[in-house]
């Protein structure tokens, strides 16, 4: 996977290939509202139990090691039985949000979020946490690039959302897979939902941009000076690759681009050679 997903983690919801911040700012919002409900005990038929409640107000409060100790806890009691997917659902939350120290860790944590997130559905949850749960999994299937399991897992969500904000992320994100899939029809019908169903949206905004692509870059670098985004060109022309210069006039920016590639798996292969290369912050547009 290159040497990228621990900075993948620290962006997860705002990859600035896919979306904008405010964008970003609107997913989080999704784990934050799940939190918030299980804390309230409005998920389920019994009340939570201390552990817990503790364990969430924990996680909302970024305590990270203190939620898993209080799943653990819970589910040393209970493995199976009551309560125990919102303790598997707390316990991945925390593994998925700490602070990572490496890309290895940043993926073995998003392998282990995953792990327990489809425990967790096998429990048969109620129905919010069902709902999340979904969520929540197509995010570690999104970012360890498991395109079709994140469009399944958010597609099984989608309509349960409790609001449009949500729902109108979630949607778009659906129509990104889609895309790195190859779907391109697919993705611009997705798109085009969300701006149907969710205009006013920040959703709306970038399903806009991102509807009609039919072929991937690699952006290099973005500069405000035309002759500094030549000088990046002919740089990386010189290295044999591709590169292109494209304006952003609404923006006062000149992006540096590598391509165009067909598909997905040919632009990450991409993406690793300018790594490799010495280009560190590149990512794949769209």
């Amino acid at each position: 996977m290159g040497s990228t997903p621990a900075l993948q983690h620290r962006r997860r919801f705002a990859d600035a290939a896919t979306c904008d911040g405010t964008v970003g700012r609107s997913f989080r919002a999704i784990a934050l509202c799940a939190v918030l409900s299980i804390i309230a005990g409005c998920n389920s038929a019994a009340p939570p139990s201390d552990d817990l409640r503790t364990g969430y107000e924990a996680l909302a409060a970024s305590q990270y090691e203190q939620a898993m100790a209080a799943a653990d806890r819970f589910l040393q009691a209970s493995p199976s039985g009551p309560g125990a997917a919102e303790a598997m659902y707390l316990r991945g939350r925390a593994i998925e949000q700490r602070i990572k120290s490496s890309d290895a860790e940043a993926l073995a944590d998003l392998r282990q979020a995953r792990k327990l997130y489809e425990q967790a559905l096998l429990l048969r949850p109620a129905p919010l946490t069902e709902t999340y749960l979904h969520v929540s999994l197509g995010n570690v299937c999104y970012w360890l690039e498991d395109y079709a399991a994140a469009e399944a897992e958010w597609s099984a969500a989608v309509d349960k959302l409790p609001s449009e904000d949500l729902r109108s992320l979630v949607l778009y994100r659906i129509g990104v897979c889609q895309q790195r899939l190859g779907k391109w029809a697919l993705a611009d019908a997705t798109f085009a939902a969300v701006q149907r169903q969710y205009p006013s949206t920040p959703a709306a905004s970038s399903a806009a941009r991102q509807q009609g692509a039919r072929q991937f870059h690699v952006q290099v670098a973005a500069f405000q000076s035309i002759l500094s985004a030549e000088n990046m060109v002919k740089k990386l022309r010189g290295e044999g690759f591709p590169a292109m210069r494209l304006a952003r006039p609404e923006k006062n920016l000149h992006l540096v681009m590598v391509g165009p590639l067909p598909d997905y798996p040919r632009a990450r292969a991409m993406k690793d050679r300018l790594v490799h290369a010495g280009y560190k912050d590149v990512m794949i547009v769209p």
